[in-house]
């Protein structure tokens, strides 16, 4: 791909690519690495296109590709499991589960 045609897509697609990636995964950086992981898929890419839309939809499918394949990868698994098992002490509790551990910690004598 020719240097200045792909610089004119990056400029007039970057935000529409960031914020495909966005809605997806939820997470800036996230977001940020799947636009970038995009737009080097499109200057290594042959291909040619017919018009702008063909562009714009060849983008987006290849950023919601990028951002369904991070999302399934096993680090981001990991990860997510990880976060949820420490978050797991804050879950909700109901009123009655607060009140019975309040209750044990107090002296026999004060309940």
């Amino acid at each position: 791909m020719e240097k200045d045609l792909f610089t004119r897509i990056v400029i007039k697609y970057k935000d529409d690519v960031f914020r495909v990636a966005y809605s997806i995964c939820h997470d800036r950086n996230d977001a940020e690495d799947i636009a970038q992981t995009t737009f080097v898929k499109l200057f290594q890419s042959e291909k040619v296109f017919e018009n702008d839309e063909h562009i714009k939809k060849w983008l987006v499918l290849v950023t919601v590709n990028n951002s369904k394949t991070l999302l399934q990868s096993a680090w981001k698994r990991k990860v997510d499991l990880d976060l949820q098992e420490r978050l797991g002490k804050y879950r909700c509790r109901n009123n009655n589960e607060i009140l019975e551990e309040a209750m044990e910690q107090l002296d026999s004598t004060d309940r």
